[in-house]
């Protein structure tokens, strides 16, 4: 019989390993990308490139992390179970949701655009009263706004149907 490799690219672990390199590989894409055309800043005022550069920093660290953890871990291999049915509708519509946002934000702007993609993502993993949904979409939009706009100064993709 023969012996299987620990590094076999099938089931979950392979799945991880591809992940996690994956995940680097974006990382450093991110980070070179925020580097080569984003502002820095100095220390006194960070400027609008410093956030996707810790982001890429942190990605790459808890990829780094998975792949780690899947290079130790000896345990059974154990194989990939896809979704179906409404698992796999419910991720469908996240992907849509996610999609429609990156399609939609320079023309509807970053508030309506989050809202929308909000709503989607809400019903999705928590299904709840409209009122609540569109609360809590609305808090979320405003408070992402927020942060990065007002307190961070980054400028954000505004209503551009007009």
């Amino acid at each position: 019989m023969r012996r299987r490799s620990s590094l076999a690219l099938s089931g979950q672990r392979g799945g991880r390993l591809i992940v996690g390199f994956l995940g680097l590989v974006l990382s450093a894409c991110f980070a070179v990308g925020a580097l080569a055309s984003i502002p820095m800043g100095w220390m006194a005022q960070p400027g609008p490139g410093v956030f996707p550069l810790v982001c890429a920093i942190f990605m790459a660290l808890a990829s780094l992390g998975v792949i780690w953890e899947q290079l130790r871990s000896t345990g059974a291999d154990v194989p990939i179970n896809f979704p179906h049915g409404a698992d796999l509708r419910r991720l469908l519509w996240a992907g849509a949701g996610i999609t429609a946002y990156v399609v939609l934000t320079p023309y509807l702007g970053h508030l309506i655009a989050s809202f929308l993609m909000s709503v989607v993502l809400i019903k999705l993993l928590r299904p709840a009263s409209w009122r609540s949904t569109l609360l809590a979409a609305a808090a979320t939009s405003v408070l992402i706004w927020l942060f990065f706009a007002i307190g961070l100064a980054v400028p954000l993709p505004e209503w551009k149907l007009t």
